[in-house]
């Protein structure tokens, strides 16, 4: 079996993570993504989902819904609005 990096997924649910990291099942309605998700993070052993606050994924958030929002076709510019002061922000808080 090839071994990947290790893959950190980052979120701000915490439902997610706890529903992720416990082996009951799901009986929702979208239990299913539940335990498909499961199923793809057991084959990549060195895989995890981890909660992080908002403010730390505010790049990510903030793509996600100008993504949400768009009537794009797909094709994103180069530099989406909303994103340019988060990256200026958090160059200058290094």
């Amino acid at each position: 079996m090839h071994q990947l990096c290790p893959i950190i997924i980052e979120t701000d649910c915490q439902t997610l993570v706890a529903a992720i990291s416990t082996g009951s099942m799901d009986n929702s309605f979208l239990g299913f993504l539940l335990t498909d998700l499961k199923e793809h993070l057991r084959y990549a052993a060195n895989a995890r989902v981890i909660y992080v606050k908002r403010e730390a994924i505010r790049v990510a958030h903030s793509l996600a819904q100008f993504a949400l929002h768009s009537m794009s076709t797909g094709f994103m510019p180069v530099d989406p609005p909303p994103v340019k002061e988060f990256i200026f922000v958090e160059c200058n808080d290094l």
